[in-house]
């Protein structure tokens, strides 16, 4: 895939790639994560969709190493991140503000606001991949270890185990005696 690419010049072509990017390529992923277990594997294809609007779609997924915040070890997501952008352009208004002319846009694409510089198309990649991170990563469940060792397993009903860690049952009967 080239480092820079005309996005309007690329969907007059229908221009294709299908690749492999790794985390050192992707910069801003890599200072959110532990680690990689291989490349990000990645399809990204400009074209003109049915309605006529320029469009970059594709697909990217990547095996990442977090850290769970349960039991602070390194736990492995799997990102699947469709990508689905309207290119729309972007325009500089006299006043020197970014005016952006958008069409209609199909739901299921996200607007692309686009000068007429070149892009990274790996920039897009990273970004799907960033969007596609867990808010707050943990072990699924039986699989942590910091909620095997506090009591919380599938089998246990929540409210049975919130009453086992709190810390302020034993206020509650010594008020209820008193």
């Amino acid at each position: 895939m080239p480092q820079k690419l005309d996005p309007w010049r690329a969907v007059h072509l229908g221009a294709a790639f299908a690749g492999g990017a790794t985390l050192a390529q992707l910069p801003r992923l890599a200072a959110g994560v532990a680690g990689a277990d291989g490349p990000a594997q990645y399809a990204l294809r400009f074209e003109r969709d049915e309605a006529r609007q320029a469009v970059a779609l594709g697909q990217v997924s990547m095996a990442v190493r977090l850290i769970c915040q349960r039991c602070l070890k390194e736990v492995v997501y799997r990102l699947e991140a469709p990508i689905a952008l309207a290119l729309v352009r972007a325009t500089t208004g006299a006043d020197g503000l970014g005016l952006v002319q958008t069409p209609e846009v199909a739901d299921h694409l996200d607007p692309l606001p686009l000068g007429e510089e070149p892009i990274n198309p790996l920039d897009l990649i990273e970004d799907e991949l960033l969007l596609a991170l867990p808010l707050v990563p943990m072990h699924g469940v039986g699989e942590c270890q910091a909620a095997l060792s506090s009591g919380l397993t599938e089998s246990a009903p929540a409210t049975e185990v919130a009453e086992r860690l709190n810390p302020f049952a034993a206020l509650a009967t010594l008020k209820s005696k008193g």
